[in-house]
């Protein structure tokens, strides 16, 4: 580790993948953060249940902190990198003269995966939905550098256009949509409102879980269609796919004039929105307007993906001023992306969930700091301890064996150098 400024020119493959998975674990802890405030029950605690929990203005300044800067802008970060991810996967493809049958196969084990995460653990999943946007990524390799931005930005307005459309026409998402689950939940014993708020995350019994995942499961498609997250996803995809065709990634120290524009732009167009944002979710600002949910989604397309952006410009840019050590440091818990994030989950709902240790609904919003934070450092810890040992990831190594139809070397000492799944 060291502080010495990059030289120019290409960065070796091993650095590169350093720089991407490091920037892929800080976004892994963006989103523990964004998804603990879900853990924890705070967004659907009742008046009564905050009382009882609250410890002032320490809350306050932590869910508008977290609103500002937090929210929306990790997992964008997320789907940026995914995006890369796809560019360097097929350009391996085309070297090799493959066509993109093993590419469907990752991403149809992904979606396997996305499935198990919400039937077995809870609904705030992000690979299915990041599996299904990969098949329609996948669709759209063949657009030029033109076309991929073009698209990003319609995939942006879309959700202001849909918002706009259902204020206008009156038009409800889950009024219109949870009728068709209502005989699903009468066969199961269940009723729409105990979907409602917590549901059944504070139920002791992991049975009545596991029976009511396949509704959760349905409510998580309602609520990409209430949000459309369709193309709030595919928009940074699309977008990440154009970073890595142009290499922006594996020469940064060029790229370091418009990774500078990007991040003095991502900021200044993102700032102010993000604080709108911030005002609006947190109920510091509440007109009584009916455009308020159109506002709303205006200020999180405006602030999510610009706000993404100049994150990953002011990192790749710390990377050009010889800040090595930050990349080193979250390189570990970025190769094993997917085996911690599934991590993240087991390791929360054991704590906070009713078939756990039953927390939820017990704690203020500010403890969500000290606890992300011990569970990122002990994940940072566990993951360099592994893979002193392994290639992969546990789950890392069982993905690529689904895909590759065979299992693969394991055990560090079959590996010639540092590979990310």
């Amino acid at each position: 580790m060291n502080d010495t400024p990059m030289p120019a020119g290409p960065i070796d493959a091993k650095k590169r993948i350093i720089l991407l998975d490091g920037l892929r674990g800080f976004a892994l802890l963006g989103i523990l953060f964004a998804n603990m405030t879900e853990f924890i029950g705070w967004p659907y605690m009742t008046p009564e249940q905050d009382a009882a929990v609250t410890v002032g203005w320490p809350d306050t300044v932590t869910e508008f902190f977290f609103e500002m800067f937090v929210h929306g802008k990790f997992y964008a970060l997320f789907s940026l990198l995914f995006g890369i991810g796809f560019a360097l996967q097929l350009k391996r493809i085309q070297e090799r003269g493959e066509g993109t049958g093993r590419y469907a196969r990752r991403l149809g084990f992904l979606m396997m995966f996305g499935l198990l995460h919400i039937i077995l653990l809870w609904i705030g999943d992000i690979l299915l939905l990041y599996s299904v946007m990969g098949f329609a990524l996948l669709a759209l390799r063949g657009l030029s550098n033109r076309a991929l931005i073009f698209g990003a930005i319609l995939c942006w307005l879309i959700p202001i256009g849909w918002e706009v459309y259902k204020v206008e026409a009156g038009f409800n998402v889950f009024a219109a949509l949870m009728p068709i689950a209502t005989p699903w939940m009468q066969q199961l014993g269940f009723t729409q409102q105990d979907y409602m708020g917590v549901g059944f995350w504070v139920f002791p019994d992991y049975w009545t879980h596991l029976k009511s995942s396949v509704i959760e499961l349905y409510l998580r498609f309602v609520v990409y269609a209430d949000q459309m997250r369709f193309t709030k996803v595919l928009g940074m995809f699309l977008i990440g796919l154009w970073v890595g065709r142009k290499g922006i990634h594996a020469d940064p120290v060029a790229y370091g004039p418009l990774l500078r524009k990007v991040a003095t732009w991502g900021l200044v167009i993102g700032l102010p929105f993000a604080l709108l944002r911030a005002l609006i979710m947190t109920g510091l600002w509440a007109p009584d307007m009916a455009e308020l949910p159109i506002l709303n989604t205006v200020a999180y397309v405006f602030s999510a993906p610009f706000l993404a952006l100049a994150y990953a410009s002011i990192a790749a840019l710390a990377w050009n001023a010889g800040k090595q050590a930050f990349f080193e440091t979250f390189s570990p818990i970025g190769r094993m992306a997917l085996t911690n994030y599934i991590l993240q989950s087991v390791i929360a709902i054991t704590i906070f969930f009713g078939w756990g240790f039953g927390m939820i609904l017990k704690v203020p919003l500010v403890a969500i700091i000290p606890i992300t934070a011990a569970i990122f450092i002990a994940q940072v810890w566990w993951s360099k301890w592994w893979l002193a040992r392994y290639r992969f990831g546990p789950l890392e190594w069982l993905w690529r064996s689904l895909t590759y139809g065979k299992a693969q070397p394991m055990r560090l000492a079959a590996m010639s150098a540092p590979q990310t799944a």
